[in-house]
């Protein structure tokens, strides 16, 4: 056995061992704790670090994905504030609505993108959550939920939920409800047909694309 080798073997038992005195120290502790939970969620802190799914970074918010830096560093388009707003501006005379808002700018290479393809492809979901909770704490500050009585996320295809386990827009729609406390429904819009991508298309190929393959199963939601 090589000299590297034998000191690379020294190495890992004195952290093993330096692990396990830990562990024993740790077992006597909590036996003394009035509060065990508290003291395991701390051990957990420090042996499972927690990073931001944006930059990487330590995140020491424990109920958000997005560290805090982050979270405030988000490019808002603030147009729920607007009427006539760009968005709103988009379905002028396509559909029939009350009003329309983007939460965020979407800019090649951003933290933006890396959470959105965090949450996509990569088993991110409780990315979508976090997304959904600071979305929803800021426009109900402006009331922007009022007359609002249920939400409905955008459904996807049954072939694309068995692919990516879930529809990142129901995770959104869950972090939405719980802030307003308005109730979701996610059974009575349905997508019928499994479209191709969309990353790659321009706004009129997208709506094209999306053209009659959702279906509204209950008759009572036609006006939502």
């Amino acid at each position: 056995q090589s000299r590297s080798s034998a000191a690379s073997d020294v190495y890992k038992r004195q952290e093993i061992v330096q692990l396990n005195f830990l562990l024993h120290n740790l077992i006597f502790v909590l036996t003394l704790s009035e509060e065990p939970n508290r003291m395991i969620s701390h051990l957990i802190d420090i042996l499972f670090p927690r990073h931001c799914s944006a930059c990487s970074e330590l995140n020491d918010l424990k109920e958000s994905e997005i560290c805090l830096q982050c979270i405030v560093s988000l490019p808002r388009t603030n147009s729920h504030k607007t009427k006539g707003n760009f968005i709103e501006r988009k379905f002028w005379g396509r559909i029939d609505f009350v009003k329309a808002c983007s939460f965020v700018h979407f800019h090649q290479g951003s933290h933006v993108q890396t959470l959105l393809h965090k949450l996509k492809y990569q088993q991110k979901p409780k990315i979508g959550i976090s997304l959904g909770k600071i979305m929803a704490s800021e426009l109900i500050q402006d009331g922007f939920f009022k007359e609002i009585d249920l939400i409905i996320p955008l459904p996807i295809h049954p072939k694309k939920i068995k692919k990516r386990q879930y529809n990142q827009c129901d995770l959104i729609v869950d972090g939405i409800s719980e802030i307003s406390k308005i109730p979701s429904d996610k059974l009575s819009l349905i997508k019928e047909v499994n479209t191709k991508s969309q990353t790659k298309q321009g706004r009129y190929a997208r709506w094209e694309n999306v053209s009659n393959t959702f279906r509204v199963k209950n008759l009572s939601l036609i006006h939502i």
